[in-house]
């Protein structure tokens, strides 16, 4: 599965925040093979994990502009909006970058810098290559709604030295501060290209297991990773449906997993009976959960103890959970004896979580001696399997200073509890 990442950089200049009237101009139709959009009424939008990031100077609202669906952000101190994908997207093969925003106010001289990230190795950092387009205002387009559309080709390569967008995953509107509390509104988002042939379209319009479509379907997403129950044992039942379904030759197989763990594969053929197109429907299963919670905590002073996840203390407050690695690790809370418990499922070597503490501002831990963590491996453990806790300090401008980190290998005798 594939991810990807999106920044834009506005350096503009906001007066009186005013609000637009009118709905952004509507997109023209499109076969569904032909675009991947983000966020519009006029397509199907793939899934987006999150409008604002926890690591952005952003809130978010759903509003309405001119009877349509928009999105408004309020920005502060650094002033920049974090938009990511629930997983990679490939966008190899297309060729525009499209975009609707209305400002209040334009100064000469003003820029917005669509910046295209990408995650060759899934979630998380570091990304592998970024891209970037400049579009500069013009004092016209203030209280308007202006359409951006830029051919990809002319993104300038800004990070990795590559121009590969075949694994996109979030979307950051940026700036260097200058809009702490501004609002911005945003709509049709979305990538196309030019209409495709439909003899040689070999994409779905569907793709379901047990009769459910698959969470974040794209006909231009070719791979998935579906988790089952603990104690799955058979092979769920997968189909799809070819976009070009009744067009002469058009069809699609299936050949299903040989067992759990596994990959089923669907295989379309456009109707002109050459042009293949493979998705992968990847088959996991859900690790057993522990059946007791972890021990309790002995009581301890506030002064005493510095708590980010815990129900026996005050946690401290921070940015979120973020995943990285290649896997992807999926991160998700789950109560064993009305205990919460963070689950991480991982995937891959090297795969892991992070919290970002004090919202900024870091936390000063100079008086404490102790780190304290439990946890618990589902499963069998293979051989030199380590978990390894990295404390990061920055600076107050951010600027990363040094690692420590304590290593502790895991086995089949010593995995928790």
């Amino acid at each position: 599965m594939k991810k990807i990442t999106l920044f834009f950089a506005l350096m503009l200049s906001w007066y009186s925040i005013g609000q637009p009237s009118t709905a952004a101009p509507t997109p023209p139709a499109r076969n569904a093979a032909d675009v991947v959009s983000v966020f519009s009424d006029a397509y199907s939008n793939i899934a987006v994990s999150e409008f604002s990031t926890t690591w952005d100077n952003a809130d978010v609202a759903d509003d309405t502009a001119g009877g349509d669906a928009v999105k408004r952000y309020t920005l502060s101190g650094g002033a920049f909006i974090g938009i990511q994908l629930s997983a990679t997207n490939d966008l190899s093969n297309f060729t525009n970058f499209h975009v609707d925003i209305w400002v209040d106010n334009i100064d000469a001289g003003d820029v917005i810098l669509p910046k295209l990230a990408n995650f060759a190795n899934g979630t998380g950092s570091p990304t592998s290559n970024e891209i970037e387009f400049t579009y500069a205002f013009s004092p016209g387009e203030a209280g308007a709604w202006i359409s951006i559309d830029a051919e990809l080709a002319n993104f300038n390569v800004v990070s990795g030295g590559s121009s590969d967008i075949s694994a996109l995953f979030q979307i950051v509107f940026g700036s260097s501060g200058t809009l702490a509390g501004a609002t911005l509104y945003m709509d049709n988002l979305y990538f196309w290209k030019p209409e495709s042939d439909p003899n040689s379209d070999a994409t779905l319009s569907d793709l379901q297991v047990d009769g459910m479509t698959v969470d974040g379907f794209a006909p231009t997403v070719f791979s998935y990773d579906v988790e089952l129950p603990n104690g799955t044992t058979m092979v769920p039942t997968v189909t799809g449906t070819a976009t070009q379904a009744g067009m002469g030759s058009s069809n699609v197989s299936v050949t299903d997993a040989s067992g759990i763990p596994g990959t089923t594969t669907v295989t379309v053929t456009a109707p002109d009976g050459i042009t293949v197109q493979d998705y992968l429907v990847n088959f996991t299963e859900a690790a057993a959960a522990p059946s007791v919670e972890a021990p309790e905590p002995p009581a301890r002073a506030a002064a005493d103890v510095l708590s980010i996840f815990s129900g026996a203390y005050t946690d401290i407050g921070n940015n979120g959970v973020q995943s990285f690695g290649a896997g992807p690790l999926t991160l998700d809370n789950i109560f064993i004896n009305s205990n919460e418990t963070l689950r991480a499922t991982v995937n891959s070597s090297g795969d892991g979580f992070q919290y970002n503490l004090g919202i900024g501002n870091g936390q000063d831990l100079t008086d404490f001696t102790h780190l304290h963590f439990d946890y618990y491996v589902a499963g069998s453990v293979a051989g030199g399997e380590v978990i390894q806790f990295i404390l990061q300090t920055f600076t107050t401008g951010g600027v990363f200073e040094n690692n420590i980190i304590y290593t502790e290998s895991i086995t089949n005798t010593n995995r928790r509890p």
